[in-house]
């Protein structure tokens, strides 16, 4: 791995994670592993090949737009690593994504974390080798997602200035104004890194007149945002459960989740990777478009709603997926009829 510039945040500089060779044991099973998903792609390519999910929005301050509407391309949860570990996402999906994203023709594409999986520094290869190479009308925005603080603060700050040098601004904490002054783009930290999560700083200044879209990592969080007013909530973080069970019965992770905490605890302590089953709280949320009642101060529901949509990601963690393909959405919202 060549080795990053050593760029200043604050007091500290950031290095590149040294990766140890592996030993005899974690070769094996870093080899096991990339013969079970090369065996998955190979047996199950549908659940792999990636999927334009459309979306169509009416909504009347669309009519204030210049063109009458807005065209979004949302991408989420690339995971782009290094050898020696197992890919998440293949180097041809990056190209597919890059050349998918711009046949849209998009006004806006906006990515919602989870750029890398261990380390900061593949974030330089991942920006520029595809993401400089997105385009749209009105730019690309973009939040950071947990996998993004593996290495800290200043692995995240590293990876949101490689981000920006490729010419993706990222909203933390922030909005951007669009469109003649109407849509707002809202962009907040992670959820799980509490600090960085700071919905009060995001909408201090921010106009409940315009049209806001809100990027946020973690789809858990339309929960603390029905205090506000968001009419389109873009998420990712789940990547809709990857394995999904036949006859409706949803992403399987929940289910699991459920069984083993029934177990006794000395037996939970040896289920090996126990800690993935919990990604979210609202498994409801996991993906696709969901309506979510407001509060007012007193926490009472009223009758105006908040709009979520929660992308299944691109990339795969741990990497294989059934019944649940990677996806590209494009969202069109226009005026009412």
């Amino acid at each position: 791995v060549s080795a990053p510039r050593r760029m200043v945040f604050g007091r500290e500089k950031y290095r590149p994670r040294t990766r140890k060779s592996p030993k005899l044991l974690g070769r094996i099973v870093m080899y096991l592993t990339t013969l079970l998903v090369k065996a998955m792609r190979y047996l199950l390519p549908a659940s792999h090949r990636i999927h334009v999910e459309k979306v169509s929005i009416r909504h009347e301050k669309a009519s204030k737009f210049p063109s009458k509407k807005l065209r979004i391309v949302h991408l989420s949860d690339i995971h782009h690593d290094e050898p020696p570990f197992v890919p998440r996402i293949l180097h041809s999906q990056l190209d597919e994504v890059v050349e998918i994203s711009n046949s849209l023709e998009a006004d806006l594409i906006l990515i919602t974390g989870d750029f890398v999986q261990w380390g900061a520094n593949p974030a330089r290869e991942l920006v520029q080798k595809w993401l400089k190479n997105l385009k749209a009308r009105h730019g690309i925005f973009a939040v950071m997602g947990n996998h993004d603080y593996k290495e800290g603060t200043v692995g995240r700050d590293f990876i949101i200035s490689e981000l920006q040098e490729g010419g993706i601004k990222v909203l933390m904490n922030e909005h951007h104004v669009i469109c003649d002054g109407e849509v707002e783009i809202v962009g907040l930290g992670d959820y799980y890194y509490k600090p960085d999560f700071r919905p009060d700083l995001a909408f201090a200044n921010g106009n409940d007149e315009r049209y806001r879209i809100v990027m946020s990592h973690n789809p858990d969080t339309a929960e603390p945002l029905r205090r506000y007013k968001v009419d389109l909530q873009l998420s990712g973080h789940t990547h809709g459960g990857q394995i999904k069970m036949p006859f409706g019965f949803g992403p399987a992770l929940p289910h699991v989740e459920a069984f083993t905490n029934k177990l006794p605890v000395r037996v939970q302590n040896w289920i090996p990777g126990r800690h993935h089953f919990r990604v979210v709280k609202k498994w409801l949320w996991s993906e696709g478009f969901h309506r979510i009642a407001r509060l007012d101060e007193d926490g009472k529901e009223l009758d105006t709603f908040n709009h979520l949509y929660t992308n299944r990601g691109l990339a795969t963690h741990p990497p294989m997926r059934l019944f649940c393909p990677p996806e590209v959405t494009v969202i069109d919202i226009e005026a009412d009829l």
